[in-house]
């Protein structure tokens, strides 16, 4: 029975965000797990805490935590059947979070979008093994939602003659974010550091680097996203897919609206790369000066999201997955959630995992199903 469970980064956006609807999620239709929950929003901020608390309901309480003490870490997850870490930004930072519930025997499940942190994570995999403890890392949209599509359509072209990676067999992750999706400093701070590293994709099951946000491809999804700019942009997916499956091909693109946010978005990766700017104030400074101006595109443009991945199989077929929301954020925590209850309802085994690994085939589908169900769109072809 579940009885406990933690947010950390829960005065965030995407934190109130998985709060707000793993509390929904509970109480509407899960089996077996306890209606008379806590959820602990998490973080620095007391007044904001609390005034999150008063808005999702009274099975809510804010604690204070900061992620330099590691005491206060272990002491704030002390009797808790889950712990989600939504305290970014993850780019650079060691996983101290995942290693005190490793020490605390506590389930563990992040929103990390960097591939060295889920590296980091992984490192920790035995332990948690030892321990007895299920762990995910790189949950949200993309990572997340589009690691599980990935899964199910890499697992259809091989799932006849049961066949291995072949020369042919291909991913392309393709993803669309209405301006900055909602985002928040953190993760607005997250995007602008990942702008700037160069882009890894696969070629003929070798390992390639390419700039972010070069390379425009004309990419059309379903209605009402349709035809949009997408770039060149490193996703933890790429790597984890081909680990996981050994792909011999995969790429990623990203793209936003208006047009002048991609070139921003280049700009600000360009300016990260500049030691002083990375590494002093001056970021924190220039997310001070830009978010005014965020703000005001987003009040235009929304704050949709839609995702395809695209599969050439190891049977030569082409399938393609595509899920779209109407808002980033909630999306983000949705997503964040469903897998979050995977862990809860015992459907992940003891170990650090990416999406793709955690979710077994035989619990998948019924993942996808609940997927679709909070979703804008959704299709996935068999």
């Amino acid at each position: 029975m579940v009885d406990k469970i933690v947010i950390i980064g829960g005065t965030g956006r995407i934190g109130s965000s998985v709060a707000l609807f793993l509390l929904h999620f509970i109480e509407s239709n899960l089996k077996d797990l306890n209606k008379n929950i806590r959820v602990i929003i998490a973080g620095r901020n007391k007044i904001r805490g609390n005034e999150i608390c008063e808005r999702i309901g009274k099975k809510t309480e804010f604690q204070a935590v900061d992620l330099n003490h590691y005491h206060t870490i272990t002491e704030l997850i002390q009797d808790t059947n889950l712990v989600i870490h939504t305290a970014g930004p993850f780019v650079g930072n060691a996983p101290v979070v995942l290693q005190a519930c490793i020490d605390k025997s506590v389930p563990y499940i992040d929103i990390c979008d960097d591939i060295g942190y889920a590296h980091r994570a992984k490192k920790y995999h035995s332990n948690a093994v030892h321990t007895g403890i299920p762990a995910i890392t790189t949950a949200g949209i993309f990572p997340g939602i589009d690691n599980i599509i990935a899964a199910e359509l890499i697992e259809s072209g091989r799932s006849y003659k049961k066949m291995a990676p072949t020369p042919n067999e291909s991913v392309e992750f393709n993803t669309y974010v209405a301006g900055s999706g909602g985002a928040g400093p953190a993760v607005l701070a997250s995007t602008f550091k990942i702008a700037a590293k160069p882009v890894r994709i696969y070629k003929n099951n070798i390992l390639k680097l390419r700039t972010g946000f070069t390379r425009r491809k004309r990419f059309t999804f379903p209605d009402p996203i349709g035809k949009k700019n997408l770039y060149y942009f490193d996703l933890p997916e790429v790597i984890s897919i081909h680990e996981v499956y050994g792909v011999h091909n995969i790429i990623s693109r990203f793209g936003t609206t208006p047009q002048i946010w991609n070139k921003m978005s280049y700009f600000s990766g360009k300016l990260m790369t500049i030691k002083r700017f990375r590494e002093g104030d001056y970021l924190d400074r220039y997310i001070e000066m830009v978010m005014p101006y965020v703000r005001k595109l987003d009040q235009k443009v929304g704050r949709a999201v839609a995702v395809s991945v695209t599969v050439i199989g190891a049977d030569n077929i082409k399938r393609e997955g595509i899920y779209i929301h109407s808002d980033t954020v909630k999306a983000t925590g949705i997503g964040v959630s469903l897998l979050a209850l995977e862990i809860l309802e015992g459907h992940v085994n003891p170990g650090v995992f990416y999406p793709e690994e955690a979710i077994l085939p035989q619990y998948r589908k019924e993942l996808l199903k609940r997927i679709s169900l909070t979703s804008t769109f959704f299709s996935i072809d068999e």
